[in-house]
Protein backbone atom coordinates (compact mmCIF):
# COMPACT_ATOMS: atom_id res chain seq x y z
CA UNK A 1 0.00 0.00 0.00
CA UNK A 2 1.75 3.64 -0.85
CA UNK A 3 2.41 6.08 2.02
CA UNK A 4 -0.87 8.03 1.83
CA UNK A 5 -2.63 4.54 2.29
CA UNK A 6 -0.85 3.59 5.79
CA UNK A 7 -1.30 7.65 6.42
CA UNK A 8 -5.15 7.02 5.82
CA UNK A 9 -5.58 3.89 8.16
CA UNK A 10 -3.59 5.65 10.77
CA UNK A 11 -6.35 8.64 10.60
CA UNK A 12 -9.18 6.29 10.55
CA UNK A 13 -7.83 4.61 13.26
CA UNK A 14 -6.99 7.24 15.85
CA UNK A 15 -10.55 8.96 14.79
CA UNK A 16 -12.54 5.63 15.36
CA UNK A 17 -13.47 4.81 12.01
CA UNK A 18 -13.08 1.25 9.94
CA UNK A 19 -12.63 1.93 6.26
CA UNK A 20 -16.29 0.38 4.81
CA UNK A 21 -16.05 -2.25 2.52
CA UNK A 22 -19.45 -2.67 1.90
CA UNK A 23 -20.18 1.23 1.37
CA UNK A 24 -21.44 0.88 -1.77
CA UNK A 25 -24.28 -1.10 -0.72
CA UNK A 26 -25.33 0.62 1.60
CA UNK A 27 -25.24 3.62 -0.41
CA UNK A 28 -26.89 2.28 -3.22
CA UNK A 29 -30.36 1.49 -1.53
CA UNK A 30 -33.48 3.27 -1.90
CA UNK A 31 -34.63 2.41 1.58
CA UNK A 32 -31.74 2.08 4.64
CA UNK A 33 -32.31 0.50 7.81
CA UNK A 34 -31.96 2.67 10.64
CA UNK A 35 -28.26 2.68 11.76
CA UNK A 36 -26.96 3.57 14.70
CA UNK A 37 -24.77 7.10 15.05
CA UNK A 38 -23.71 9.53 17.40
CA UNK A 39 -24.30 13.16 17.48
CA UNK A 40 -21.55 15.46 16.20
CA UNK A 41 -18.44 15.44 17.21
CA UNK A 42 -17.84 12.28 17.96
CA UNK A 43 -15.57 12.34 15.47
CA UNK A 44 -14.24 14.79 16.94
CA UNK A 45 -14.76 17.63 13.96
CA UNK A 46 -14.43 15.44 11.01
CA UNK A 47 -18.16 16.32 10.02
CA UNK A 48 -20.78 18.72 10.97
CA UNK A 49 -23.65 20.12 9.36
CA UNK A 50 -26.38 23.05 9.59
CA UNK A 51 -29.67 22.51 8.82
CA UNK A 52 -32.06 25.21 6.44
CA UNK A 53 -35.06 26.62 7.76
CA UNK A 54 -38.30 26.00 6.85
CA UNK A 55 -38.92 24.79 2.96
CA UNK A 56 -41.86 25.46 0.97
CA UNK A 57 -41.44 23.80 -2.17
CA UNK A 58 -44.13 25.75 -4.14
CA UNK A 59 -41.54 28.40 -4.27
CA UNK A 60 -38.33 27.16 -4.52
CA UNK A 61 -35.90 26.37 -7.79
CA UNK A 62 -35.01 23.27 -9.17
CA UNK A 63 -32.33 22.82 -6.80
CA UNK A 64 -32.83 23.75 -2.93
CA UNK A 65 -30.36 24.31 -0.18
CA UNK A 66 -30.90 22.23 2.81
CA UNK A 67 -27.66 21.94 4.86
CA UNK A 68 -24.51 23.91 5.12
CA UNK A 69 -21.32 21.79 6.17
CA UNK A 70 -19.90 23.70 8.96
CA UNK A 71 -17.27 21.36 9.50
CA UNK A 72 -15.32 19.38 6.08
CA UNK A 73 -14.23 15.94 6.74
CA UNK A 74 -10.75 15.58 7.21
CA UNK A 75 -10.22 12.61 4.96
CA UNK A 76 -11.84 14.88 2.13
CA UNK A 77 -8.68 17.12 2.56
CA UNK A 78 -6.15 14.52 2.10
CA UNK A 79 -4.30 15.21 -1.67
CA UNK A 80 -6.19 12.89 -4.28
CA UNK A 81 -9.36 12.02 -2.24
CA UNK A 82 -13.01 12.43 -2.98
CA UNK A 83 -16.16 12.65 -1.08
CA UNK A 84 -19.59 12.86 -2.25
CA UNK A 85 -22.94 13.34 -0.01
CA UNK A 86 -26.29 11.81 0.42
CA UNK A 87 -28.99 12.41 3.05
CA UNK A 88 -30.94 9.70 4.42
CA UNK A 89 -34.63 11.47 5.48
CA UNK A 90 -37.74 10.07 7.37
CA UNK A 91 -40.82 10.71 9.54
CA UNK A 92 -39.30 9.97 12.68
CA UNK A 93 -35.78 10.79 14.36
CA UNK A 94 -34.80 7.20 14.72
CA UNK A 95 -34.89 7.49 10.89
CA UNK A 96 -37.01 4.11 10.41
CA UNK A 97 -37.47 3.32 6.90
CA UNK A 98 -35.24 6.47 6.38
CA UNK A 99 -35.10 7.07 2.16
CA UNK A 100 -31.87 8.38 0.51
CA UNK A 101 -31.86 11.48 -1.58
CA UNK A 102 -28.64 12.56 -3.27
CA UNK A 103 -27.12 15.91 -2.48
CA UNK A 104 -25.25 18.04 -4.37
CA UNK A 105 -22.03 20.06 -2.96
CA UNK A 106 -21.38 23.93 -3.78
CA UNK A 107 -18.56 24.96 -1.90
CA UNK A 108 -19.87 24.06 1.87
CA UNK A 109 -23.65 24.04 0.92
CA UNK A 110 -25.70 20.69 -0.43
CA UNK A 111 -28.86 21.22 -2.21
CA UNK A 112 -30.60 18.45 -3.83
CA UNK A 113 -33.27 18.31 -6.49
CA UNK A 114 -36.59 20.06 -5.42
CA UNK A 115 -38.54 17.24 -7.07
CA UNK A 116 -36.91 14.34 -5.68
CA UNK A 117 -37.38 16.34 -2.08
CA UNK A 118 -41.17 16.88 -3.00
CA UNK A 119 -41.73 12.87 -4.24
CA UNK A 120 -40.08 11.87 -0.31
CA UNK A 121 -42.21 14.43 1.62
CA UNK A 122 -45.66 13.60 -0.53
CA UNK A 123 -44.43 9.66 0.17
CA UNK A 124 -43.95 9.97 3.65
CA UNK A 125 -46.94 12.78 4.31
CA UNK A 126 -49.75 12.69 1.60
CA UNK A 127 -49.88 15.83 -1.11
CA UNK A 128 -51.66 18.41 1.28
CA UNK A 129 -49.59 21.52 1.40
CA UNK A 130 -48.98 22.09 4.62
CA UNK A 131 -45.50 22.43 6.81
CA UNK A 132 -43.91 18.74 7.49
CA UNK A 133 -41.11 17.72 10.27
CA UNK A 134 -38.64 15.51 8.19
CA UNK A 135 -35.47 14.30 10.54
CA UNK A 136 -32.43 13.95 8.90
CA UNK A 137 -28.91 12.42 8.90
CA UNK A 138 -26.17 13.50 6.08
CA UNK A 139 -23.86 10.82 4.49
CA UNK A 140 -20.51 11.79 3.72
CA UNK A 141 -18.74 8.70 1.59
CA UNK A 142 -15.24 9.84 1.19
CA UNK A 143 -12.51 7.88 -1.02
CA UNK A 144 -8.94 7.74 -1.68
CA UNK A 145 -6.93 7.38 -4.43
CA UNK A 146 -6.78 3.97 -3.96
CA UNK A 147 -10.45 3.61 -3.36
CA UNK A 148 -10.49 2.61 -0.08
CA UNK A 149 -13.97 3.93 0.98
CA UNK A 150 -15.32 5.67 4.35
CA UNK A 151 -18.78 6.66 5.49
CA UNK A 152 -19.50 9.51 7.99
CA UNK A 153 -22.76 10.38 8.93
CA UNK A 154 -23.60 13.39 11.09
CA UNK A 155 -26.13 13.72 13.81
CA UNK A 156 -29.74 14.21 13.21
CA UNK A 157 -31.22 17.33 11.75
CA UNK A 158 -34.85 18.31 11.60
CA UNK A 159 -36.47 19.87 8.18
CA UNK A 160 -39.53 21.57 7.60
CA UNK A 161 -41.33 20.79 4.11
CA UNK A 162 -44.24 21.94 2.56
CA UNK A 163 -44.92 19.86 -0.78
CA UNK A 164 -45.23 21.60 -3.82
CA UNK A 165 -49.47 21.19 -4.37
CA UNK A 166 -51.88 24.04 -4.71
CA UNK A 167 -54.50 24.65 -2.52
CA UNK A 168 -57.40 22.30 -3.17
CA UNK A 169 -60.85 23.06 -1.29
CA UNK A 170 -63.07 20.64 -0.12
CA UNK A 171 -65.73 21.10 -2.33
CA UNK A 172 -66.41 22.92 -5.79
CA UNK A 173 -69.62 24.59 -8.01
CA UNK A 174 -70.40 24.99 -11.10
CA UNK A 175 -72.46 28.13 -11.54
CA UNK A 176 -74.18 29.36 -14.92
CA UNK A 177 -73.26 32.97 -15.46
CA UNK A 178 -77.48 33.75 -15.89
CA UNK A 179 -78.80 35.98 -13.70
CA UNK A 180 -80.22 34.32 -10.53
CA UNK A 181 -78.09 31.47 -11.00
CA UNK A 182 -77.41 28.56 -8.29
CA UNK A 183 -74.45 26.48 -8.36
CA UNK A 184 -74.25 22.65 -8.81
CA UNK A 185 -72.07 20.84 -6.24
CA UNK A 186 -69.00 18.82 -8.55
CA UNK A 187 -68.97 15.06 -7.51
CA UNK A 188 -65.96 14.23 -5.44
CA UNK A 189 -65.22 10.31 -4.15
CA UNK A 190 -64.96 9.59 -0.39
CA UNK A 191 -61.12 9.63 -0.30
CA UNK A 192 -58.96 12.86 0.81
CA UNK A 193 -59.15 15.63 -2.09
CA UNK A 194 -55.16 15.31 -2.14
CA UNK A 195 -55.44 11.57 -2.47
CA UNK A 196 -58.16 11.75 -5.43
CA UNK A 197 -57.52 15.29 -7.36
CA UNK A 198 -60.92 14.40 -9.48
CA UNK A 199 -63.55 16.22 -9.54
CA UNK A 200 -66.79 15.35 -12.00
CA UNK A 201 -70.11 16.59 -13.20
CA UNK A 202 -72.85 15.33 -15.48
CA UNK A 203 -75.07 18.39 -16.03
CA UNK A 204 -77.53 19.23 -18.82
CA UNK A 205 -77.23 22.59 -20.97
CA UNK A 206 -80.24 23.48 -21.76
CA UNK A 207 -79.70 26.50 -24.37
CA UNK A 208 -77.18 26.46 -27.05
CA UNK A 209 -73.85 28.73 -25.40
CA UNK A 210 -74.54 28.58 -22.22
CA UNK A 211 -71.49 29.75 -19.84
CA UNK A 212 -70.45 28.28 -16.71
CA UNK A 213 -67.69 29.32 -14.08
CA UNK A 214 -66.18 27.19 -11.25
CA UNK A 215 -66.16 28.04 -7.63
CA UNK A 216 -65.00 26.98 -4.76
CA UNK A 217 -67.59 26.70 -1.73
CA UNK A 218 -65.87 28.29 0.70
CA UNK A 219 -65.83 31.28 -1.56
CA UNK A 220 -61.84 31.37 -1.97
CA UNK A 221 -61.24 30.01 -5.75
CA UNK A 222 -62.70 30.97 -8.97
CA UNK A 223 -61.38 28.56 -11.98
CA UNK A 224 -62.25 29.40 -15.38
CA UNK A 225 -60.99 29.26 -18.95
CA UNK A 226 -57.98 31.38 -19.84
CA UNK A 227 -58.66 33.82 -22.02
CA UNK A 228 -59.06 32.82 -25.99
CA UNK A 229 -60.05 29.18 -24.63
CA UNK A 230 -63.70 29.08 -24.01
CA UNK A 231 -64.82 27.02 -26.23
CA UNK A 232 -62.12 24.64 -25.39
CA UNK A 233 -63.41 20.89 -24.65
CA UNK A 234 -60.03 20.22 -22.79
CA UNK A 235 -57.40 22.51 -21.56
CA UNK A 236 -56.03 24.16 -18.22
CA UNK A 237 -58.42 26.30 -15.88
CA UNK A 238 -56.96 29.39 -14.56
CA UNK A 239 -57.32 31.25 -11.31
CA UNK A 240 -56.08 34.74 -12.76
CA UNK A 241 -58.50 36.67 -15.52
CA UNK A 242 -60.72 33.11 -15.34
CA UNK A 243 -63.42 33.12 -17.90
CA UNK A 244 -67.11 31.59 -18.34
CA UNK A 245 -66.41 28.20 -20.01
CA UNK A 246 -69.03 28.03 -22.87
CA UNK A 247 -71.10 24.76 -23.78
CA UNK A 248 -71.89 24.21 -27.37
CA UNK A 249 -75.46 22.83 -28.32
CA UNK A 250 -77.98 21.91 -25.74
CA UNK A 251 -77.19 18.14 -24.61
CA UNK A 252 -75.72 16.30 -21.66
CA UNK A 253 -72.08 17.26 -20.87
CA UNK A 254 -69.67 15.65 -18.83
CA UNK A 255 -66.68 17.91 -17.03
CA UNK A 256 -63.44 16.24 -15.36
CA UNK A 257 -60.94 18.54 -13.24
CA UNK A 258 -58.18 17.33 -11.94
CA UNK A 259 -57.96 20.12 -9.14
CA UNK A 260 -54.37 19.45 -8.89
CA UNK A 261 -52.89 20.60 -12.68
CA UNK A 262 -56.35 22.32 -13.12
CA UNK A 263 -56.71 20.20 -16.27
CA UNK A 264 -59.90 20.00 -17.41
CA UNK A 265 -62.20 17.78 -19.91
CA UNK A 266 -65.47 18.48 -21.86
CA UNK A 267 -67.51 15.23 -23.00
CA UNK A 268 -70.37 15.74 -24.88
CA UNK A 269 -73.41 12.86 -25.12
CA UNK A 270 -76.27 13.13 -26.68
CA UNK A 271 -78.03 10.38 -24.31
CA UNK A 272 -79.70 11.17 -20.98
CA UNK A 273 -77.79 9.99 -17.77
CA UNK A 274 -81.20 8.58 -16.42
CA UNK A 275 -83.89 7.08 -17.53
CA UNK A 276 -87.40 7.16 -15.73
CA UNK A 277 -89.72 4.55 -14.60
CA UNK A 278 -93.83 5.36 -14.33
CA UNK A 279 -96.39 2.54 -14.18
CA UNK A 280 -98.35 0.90 -11.85
CA UNK A 281 -95.94 1.15 -9.23
CA UNK A 282 -96.48 4.27 -8.80
CA UNK A 283 -98.95 6.43 -9.92
CA UNK A 284 -97.88 7.02 -13.91
CA UNK A 285 -95.94 9.98 -12.71
CA UNK A 286 -92.55 10.57 -14.39
CA UNK A 287 -91.23 13.34 -12.04
CA UNK A 288 -91.50 11.17 -9.20
CA UNK A 289 -90.52 7.64 -10.84
CA UNK A 290 -87.74 5.96 -10.08
CA UNK A 291 -84.80 5.73 -11.81
CA UNK A 292 -82.16 4.04 -14.27
CA UNK A 293 -78.91 5.26 -13.85
CA UNK A 294 -76.30 5.52 -16.43
CA UNK A 295 -73.81 7.15 -14.38
CA UNK A 296 -70.59 6.29 -16.85
CA UNK A 297 -72.24 7.59 -19.67
CA UNK A 298 -71.97 3.98 -21.29
CA UNK A 299 -75.61 4.08 -22.49
CA UNK A 300 -76.44 1.28 -19.82
CA UNK A 301 -78.64 1.92 -17.68
CA UNK A 302 -79.73 -0.01 -14.37
CA UNK A 303 -81.46 0.79 -10.85
CA UNK A 304 -83.63 -1.27 -8.61
CA UNK A 305 -87.44 -1.03 -8.04
CA UNK A 306 -90.51 -2.23 -7.11
CA UNK A 307 -92.51 -3.31 -10.29
CA UNK A 308 -96.54 -3.80 -10.29
CA UNK A 309 -97.89 -4.83 -13.53
CA UNK A 310 -97.50 -2.36 -16.83
CA UNK A 311 -94.91 0.46 -17.21
CA UNK A 312 -93.04 2.63 -19.15
CA UNK A 313 -89.44 4.05 -19.80
CA UNK A 314 -88.95 7.83 -20.46
CA UNK A 315 -85.62 10.19 -20.83
CA UNK A 316 -87.05 13.05 -18.66
CA UNK A 317 -89.23 13.64 -16.02
CA UNK A 318 -92.55 14.31 -17.80
CA UNK A 319 -94.18 12.81 -20.97
CA UNK A 320 -92.11 13.15 -24.27
CA UNK A 321 -89.99 13.83 -26.28
CA UNK A 322 -88.18 10.78 -25.50
CA UNK A 323 -90.16 7.53 -24.52
CA UNK A 324 -89.74 3.79 -24.69
CA UNK A 325 -92.76 1.20 -25.09
CA UNK A 326 -92.86 -2.32 -25.49
CA UNK A 327 -92.81 -2.59 -29.32
CA UNK A 328 -89.68 0.35 -29.45
CA UNK A 329 -87.80 -1.98 -27.49
CA UNK A 330 -86.07 -4.67 -29.15
CA UNK A 331 -85.14 -7.66 -27.20
CA UNK A 332 -86.85 -7.63 -23.63
CA UNK A 333 -86.25 -10.57 -20.87
CA UNK A 334 -88.78 -13.44 -21.25
CA UNK A 335 -90.71 -12.06 -17.86
CA UNK A 336 -91.60 -8.71 -19.72
CA UNK A 337 -94.92 -8.91 -21.57
CA UNK A 338 -96.52 -6.92 -23.70
CA UNK A 339 -99.29 -4.84 -21.73
CA UNK A 340 -102.34 -2.41 -22.89
CA UNK A 341 -101.52 0.53 -25.32
CA UNK A 342 -98.16 -0.81 -25.56
CA UNK A 343 -96.68 -0.72 -22.16
CA UNK A 344 -94.49 -3.06 -20.74
CA UNK A 345 -96.14 -5.76 -18.45
CA UNK A 346 -94.19 -7.45 -15.46
CA UNK A 347 -95.81 -9.63 -12.31
CA UNK A 348 -95.57 -7.85 -9.32
CA UNK A 349 -92.33 -7.97 -7.25
CA UNK A 350 -88.38 -6.28 -6.68
CA UNK A 351 -85.98 -6.10 -9.45
CA UNK A 352 -83.22 -5.13 -11.29
CA UNK A 353 -83.96 -2.87 -14.32
CA UNK A 354 -81.54 -2.81 -17.09
CA UNK A 355 -81.94 -1.23 -20.52
CA UNK A 356 -78.50 -1.63 -22.79
CA UNK A 357 -78.69 1.45 -25.52
CA UNK A 358 -76.35 -0.12 -27.58
CA UNK A 359 -78.62 -3.33 -28.67
CA UNK A 360 -81.55 -1.89 -27.21
CA UNK A 361 -82.88 -4.37 -25.09
CA UNK A 362 -84.28 -4.65 -21.49
CA UNK A 363 -84.37 -7.01 -18.93
CA UNK A 364 -85.80 -7.45 -15.52
CA UNK A 365 -83.89 -9.56 -12.62
CA UNK A 366 -85.84 -10.69 -9.38
CA UNK A 367 -83.94 -9.27 -6.23
CA UNK A 368 -84.18 -10.47 -2.57
CA UNK A 369 -82.00 -9.03 -0.25
CA UNK A 370 -81.10 -9.97 3.27
CA UNK A 371 -78.11 -8.69 6.16
CA UNK A 372 -75.51 -10.93 6.19
CA UNK A 373 -72.32 -10.33 8.79
CA UNK A 374 -70.48 -11.11 12.03
CA UNK A 375 -73.55 -9.03 14.16
CA UNK A 376 -76.07 -11.88 12.44
CA UNK A 377 -77.22 -15.37 13.21
CA UNK A 378 -75.30 -16.87 10.26
CA UNK A 379 -72.09 -14.68 10.29
CA UNK A 380 -70.55 -14.17 7.07
CA UNK A 381 -71.41 -17.75 5.52
CA UNK A 382 -75.49 -17.60 6.18
CA UNK A 383 -77.63 -14.31 5.01
CA UNK A 384 -80.72 -13.85 7.13
CA UNK A 385 -83.14 -12.34 3.85
CA UNK A 386 -85.64 -9.97 4.46
CA UNK A 387 -89.13 -9.34 3.32
CA UNK A 388 -90.19 -6.87 1.01
CA UNK A 389 -92.94 -4.04 1.73
CA UNK A 390 -94.68 -2.72 -1.42
CA UNK A 391 -96.49 -0.18 1.31
CA UNK A 392 -93.78 1.26 2.74
CA UNK A 393 -91.66 0.72 -0.27
CA UNK A 394 -88.89 -0.89 1.74
CA UNK A 395 -86.95 -4.15 2.77
CA UNK A 396 -87.65 -5.09 6.20
CA UNK A 397 -86.44 -7.62 8.93
CA UNK A 398 -87.88 -7.16 12.53
CA UNK A 399 -86.69 -8.05 15.48
CA UNK A 400 -83.73 -9.65 14.44
CA UNK A 401 -80.89 -10.39 17.00
CA UNK A 402 -77.65 -8.83 16.69
CA UNK A 403 -74.49 -8.82 18.44
CA UNK A 404 -71.98 -6.34 19.26
CA UNK A 405 -68.89 -7.83 20.41
CA UNK A 406 -65.57 -6.76 18.95
CA UNK A 407 -65.50 -9.27 16.50
CA UNK A 408 -69.11 -9.86 16.05
CA UNK A 409 -70.60 -6.48 15.22
CA UNK A 410 -70.68 -5.86 11.61
CA UNK A 411 -72.95 -6.79 8.95
CA UNK A 412 -73.94 -5.72 4.96
CA UNK A 413 -76.96 -5.61 3.01
CA UNK A 414 -76.59 -8.31 0.30
CA UNK A 415 -78.89 -8.69 -2.65
CA UNK A 416 -79.94 -12.78 -4.18
CA UNK A 417 -76.92 -13.84 -2.05
CA UNK A 418 -74.18 -12.56 -4.57
CA UNK A 419 -71.27 -10.80 -3.00
CA UNK A 420 -71.73 -8.99 -6.36
CA UNK A 421 -74.49 -6.69 -4.61
CA UNK A 422 -73.22 -5.69 -1.29
CA UNK A 423 -74.26 -2.65 0.17
CA UNK A 424 -72.30 -0.77 3.20
CA UNK A 425 -70.95 2.65 4.75
CA UNK A 426 -73.51 5.20 5.92
CA UNK A 427 -76.69 4.06 6.79
CA UNK A 428 -78.23 7.38 5.30
CA UNK A 429 -76.03 6.89 1.71
CA UNK A 430 -75.13 3.23 1.68
CA UNK A 431 -72.69 2.23 -1.38
CA UNK A 432 -72.46 -1.30 -3.30
CA UNK A 433 -68.92 -2.17 -1.90
CA UNK A 434 -69.29 -0.01 1.36
CA UNK A 435 -67.26 -0.42 4.55
CA UNK A 436 -69.40 -2.86 6.92
CA UNK A 437 -71.67 -1.53 9.04
CA UNK A 438 -71.14 -1.41 13.17
CA UNK A 439 -73.92 -2.45 15.45
CA UNK A 440 -74.06 0.16 18.03
CA UNK A 441 -75.36 -2.39 20.92
CA UNK A 442 -76.53 -6.10 21.30
CA UNK A 443 -80.08 -6.82 21.27
CA UNK A 444 -83.09 -6.47 19.02
CA UNK A 445 -83.60 -4.91 16.04
CA UNK A 446 -85.50 -3.66 13.13
CA UNK A 447 -83.85 -3.26 10.11
CA UNK A 448 -85.26 -1.38 6.69
CA UNK A 449 -83.72 -1.36 3.46
CA UNK A 450 -84.96 1.64 0.78
CA UNK A 451 -83.94 1.96 -2.22
CA UNK A 452 -85.20 5.27 -3.34
CA UNK A 453 -86.75 7.24 -6.69
CA UNK A 454 -83.13 8.56 -7.44
CA UNK A 455 -81.21 5.82 -7.16
CA UNK A 456 -79.50 6.82 -3.96
CA UNK A 457 -79.91 3.84 -1.07
CA UNK A 458 -80.58 4.08 2.65
CA UNK A 459 -81.36 2.27 5.70
CA UNK A 460 -82.98 2.17 9.45
CA UNK A 461 -82.52 0.61 12.25
CA UNK A 462 -84.48 0.87 15.39
CA UNK A 463 -83.77 -1.06 19.10
CA UNK A 464 -87.03 -1.02 20.65
CA UNK A 465 -87.55 3.05 21.43
CA UNK A 466 -83.96 3.72 20.48
CA UNK A 467 -83.84 4.59 16.68
CA UNK A 468 -80.73 4.78 14.99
Amino acid sequence: MKNISIYMMSFFMAAGFVACNTFDEDYNGDVVAPQSYTEDGAYGTTFTVGESGAIDLRTVETQVSLFDVTAIPEFATVEGASVVYHALLSKTDDLADAQKITLTANGTALSAASSDLDAIVKAMYGKEPVARTVYARVMAAATDVNENTLSLGSGVKTLTLTPNMRTIAPSYLLYSTAAGATGVALNHSESSVYEDTSFQLMFEVTTAGQTFIIKSEDGTQTLGAAAGSETATEGTLVESDAQPITFGDPMWYKLTVNMETLAYTIEAYNMSPKLYVPGNHQGWSPSTAPQMLNPDMAGIYSGFMYLNGEFKMTGQPDWGPVEYNFDNVSSKSANITKGGGGNFNIEAGFYQLKYTLSTNSLEATPFTWGIIGSATEGGWGAQQNMTYDPAEGCWVIEDVTLTAGTDTNQFKFRGNDDWNYNFGGSLIDLKNGGDNIEVPSAGQWTIKLFFDADGTVHATMDKLDSPV
